[in-house]
């Protein structure tokens, strides 16, 4: 068996280290219908379910 130590990870962002309670810009994208239909069913698909969880 191997003992070499392992590394503990560490996510990086925009090269520095992540630390905690660090946020980020989320990123949105509009899927374009006949190019990214898979896609666009599932952006469907996800809104409908959470509207009616919502009623």
């Amino acid at each position: 068996m191997d003992n070499t130590a392992m590394e503990r990870f560490v996510p990086r962002f925009q090269g520095q280290p992540w630390f905690d309670g660090l946020r980020v810009l989320h990123v949105y994208l509009l899927p374009e219908p006949g190019v990214d239909d898979d896609l666009l069913a599932l952006v469907h698909c996800r809104f409908a379910i959470r509207m009616s969880l919502s009623h």
